[in-house]
């Protein structure tokens, strides 16, 4: 099993999605890095999950896979 990710999650319009925090700074700041796919396949891969994660996890892939899918048009 990876190692446990903090997630982030915004609601502003703009930016609203999952964000993983890939590193927090001595100032406190964070640096976030969109939720990808790939990421989201490998935290749930490997073990059974509720019915609530699995909720949880469809938002979320949902998500990705349309900020995946404007990245790359």
């Amino acid at each position: 099993m990876s190692a446990a990710r903090a997630i982030v999650k915004l609601t502003e319009p703009d930016y609203a999605g999952s964000y993983v925090v890939v590193e927090r700074r001595q100032d406190g700041s964070l640096v976030l890095e969109p939720e990808s796919v790939d990421a989201l396949v490998e935290e749930f891969a490997d073990r059974v999950i509720t019915e609530a994660e699995q909720d949880d996890m469809f938002r979320r892939l949902d998500v990705a896979a349309d900020r995946d899918d404007r990245a790359s048009a």
